[in-house]
């Protein structure tokens, strides 16, 4: 049951508090899913096809997003009672609805995935990694012999040929050069070469 301090109605606590507060106790309420149920339920008018289909749409959307499948099947039920159909079609429906949610997170991920790759390129076009973890690793460690040349003996074995960049490889290649005349190096330095 949906409990609203200071014996509020919803229309005070949400002008005083925002919408996301509300949002927060409908989450906390005990039967916040049946809330979410009712209020879809009260969109649609259940006596006509086009009703039922709206609602059972839009209810097994909000069911998909439900981490338990075992409240996806108990809200299910009460969802095709409300809508006088099969408990196992409205199952169906909610499977297909939580099939497509993961498949759109994981299209997400992976976009979110490129598109942090793409802001790790290189500005210039010539200029492409093949492996942008690997390349971030190997960037990272020709800032640190830029900030301190003495880490070099900790790069034993270690050669420019090893780079997932041949770009990157040339750079850590003169650095190694450089700090075999002195004990630091400077971009400048590297640039001069």
């Amino acid at each position: 049951m949906l409990r609203i301090p200071d014996g509020k109605d919803p229309d005070e606590f949400i002008k005083k508090h925002g919408s996301d507060s509300f949002k927060v106790l409908l989450e906390q309420s005990d039967n916040h899913i049946d809330y979410r149920i009712l209020t879809i339920k009260s969109k649609y008018d259940l006596t006509t096809g086009d009703g039922k289909i709206g609602f059972l749409s839009e209810a097994s959307d909000m069911l998909a997003g439900l981490s338990s499948p075992v409240e996806r099947e108990v809200y299910g039920v009460k969802i095709a009672e409300y809508a006088q159909v099969s408990a196992e079609a409205v199952k169906l429906e909610v499977e297909k609805a939580y099939k497509r949610k993961v498949n759109q997170e994981k299209k997400r991920r992976e976009r979110e995935e490129l598109r942090v790759e793409n802001a790790y390129q290189p500005e210039s076009r010539e200029l492409r990694y093949k492996n942008i973890r690997s390349a971030a690793a190997e960037e990272g460690v020709i800032r640190l012999l830029l900030l301190d040349g003495g880490l070099i003996k900790f790069t034993d074995g270690l050669k420019a040929e090893d780079f997932s960049s041949d770009f990157l490889g040339g750079i850590y290649d003169m650095i190694c050069r450089a700090l075999s005349q002195s004990d630091s190096v400077t971009a400048s330095a590297i640039a001069a070469q």
